[in-house]
């Protein structure tokens, strides 16, 4: 694309996975303090602030209003694949079943025929932004920020609350950036971070409260509210991980920041700081992180520089194994020549991902041995990569079955070690580390295609063109609620 992200994605794919943490390490020996009591090395801010102080400060010095272009351009990149997300999986069998529960409305939901209220619209459009995996990924952290916040200023944009295009540009910038700076001071500088948490649960409410109360022209007071009560609801665990339920949590994080700027607009209050108090959202999820550090940045050095758009519908860990086998182009590989597979991976990955046999497309999601088993056969590695028909094919389950991960702790979660046992044929050994894996975006060729190949089941070319037109210049729209609904037609 127009940004030269390889320096910026390098330095970032070193994930906080790996359990290396240097700015933890720095932070302590700059700031540190040791307690008595206990004998733990404790961080302690370098100024009076607080985080929800430093967001109120952005938002109110505007810094998010005159952003340099590459960021503005790089925020339509994350709408488009928002809106691909979004179509390619608006009809699929989680959303139907979640449809069922909610009543209707006047806020349209993308890709089918059916209106509900704003928090179950935005509720609907984020969960089929993430049902198949695809959502973007702040790389350092693993959190997902553009869904909820896109599902809340959409929900907002249309709903008699009219938003230009600079308005929605804006606030979803600085959404992302309150989420992603969050994400960082749960992990980054953490000194032990919880990997048990499903961080889009945790940042999403707030990043999109803060975002709906900047769309919403809300007062300093309020907005400091609207974040309070979003973070009193904010929650995500990795143990939903291989159902439905794995796919619920950005949704729940898009209704539940909904419904706390909404409360704030109509005057419910919080207390002053939720997030960064002493009986806080940090101190109850990261004791002891350095959240000074992880937001003094803000608004100047933008986190969604480290976004991508995954090239893949998987685990995010998944991908430096895919793009392994997919450089070395290896062909007419079958059950017939190839005998085992051994796959080094870290220890985190192998947690995370060993399973040899996912029954749906939810297991297979987050499934090493589906993925590479797909690729070893040479089958596309896209979406219907995850259709039931792929999961039952009996020559994908055998070659599964011969796919073994096997952990490694000198690896970190950008590496891994793929040998390839061939009947008749030397072991094939493919390496990948940090700088193969550099790239864990797309360039604007790709993001397009995935655009498009998504949105077909939904809309026709015309219309995926002119929303894709109407999204690359949302800055000129002066009402972009009515602009987008003009674009959709009802899907029989």
């Amino acid at each position: 694309m127009k940004i030269k992200r390889r320096a910026l994605l390098l330095g970032a794919t070193a994930l906080p996975l790996s359990g290396h943490y240097p700015a933890v390490a720095q932070a302590v020996k700059r700031n540190g303090l040791r307690s008595e009591e206990t004998g733990e090395t404790r961080i302690k801010s370098g100024r009076n602030a607080t985080v929800t102080g430093m967001m109120l400060d952005a938002i109110e010095r505007r810094r998010f209003e005159q952003v340099p272009a590459a960021i503005i351009y790089e925020s339509k990149r994350a709408l488009v694949n928002w809106f691909g997300c979004v179509l390619g999986a608006a009809q699929s069998d989680p959303v139907n079943r979640a449809a069922q529960t909610v009543g209707s409305g006047t806020v349209p939901i993308y890709g089918t025929t059916q209106n509900a209220q704003a928090k179950d619209a935005a509720f609907l459009t984020c969960l089929s932004s993430a049902v198949y995996a695809f959502d973007d990924t702040h790389v350092p952290t693993i959190t997902h920020p553009t869904g909820p916040i896109a599902s809340v200023l959409l929900a907002l944009a249309h709903s008699e609350h009219k938003l230009s295009g600079q308005q929605f540009l804006s606030a979803l910038i600085a959404g992302i950036e309150f989420s992603c700076k969050l994400a960082n001071a749960l992990t980054r500088y953490a000194p032990e971070p919880n990997f048990g948490l499903y961080l889009t649960g945790v940042t999403g409410p707030i990043g999109a409260a803060a975002a709906g109360a900047i769309a919403l022209g809300l007062d300093r007071a309020s907005t400091g509210w609207a974040i309070g009560l979003a973070a009193t609801q904010a929650a995500g665990l990795r143990a939903t991980h291989g159902a439905m339920s794995g796919m619920v949590v950005p949704a729940f994080s898009a209704s539940a920041g909904l419904q706390a700027v909404l409360l704030a607009q109509a005057g419910f209050t919080s207390t002053a700081e939720v997030i960064s108090g002493e009986r806080g959202l940090i101190a109850a999820y990261a004791p002891g992180a350095d959240w000074d550090a992880a937001f003094s940045g803000l608004g100047e050095d933008f986190e969604i520089r480290r976004v991508s758009y995954k090239p893949y519908p998987c685990g995010v860990v998944i991908h430096p194994l895919l793009n392994v086998l997919k450089s070395a182009a290896l062909s007419d590989l079958t059950n017939t020549n190839v005998q085992g597979v051994e796959v080094r991976v870290s220890k985190r990955t192998k947690t995370l991902t060993d399973n040899a046999a996912p029954t749906d497309m939810f297991a297979a999601i987050v499934s090493a041995q589906h993925w590479v088993a797909l690729a070893i056969l040479g089958h596309p590695l896209g979406v219907n990569g995850l259709q039931q028909e792929q999961i039952d094919d009996p020559e994908v389950s055998k070659m599964r079955k011969k796919i073994k991960l096997v952990s490694d702790d000198a690896l970190e979660v950008t590496d891994c070690v793929i040998t390839l046992q061939m009947n008749e044929h030397a072991p094939v050994t493919l390496h990948g580390n940090k700088v193969d894996q550099a790239e864990m975006t797309l360039n604007d060729v790709a993001l397009k295609e995935k655009y498009m190949n998504q949105g077909r089941g939904t809309m026709d070319q015309f219309q995926l063109e002119k929303l894709l037109a109407l999204l690359l210049n949302i800055e000129q729209s002066k009402d972009i609620g009515r602009d987008i609904s003009a674009i959709f037609r009802p899907v029989s």
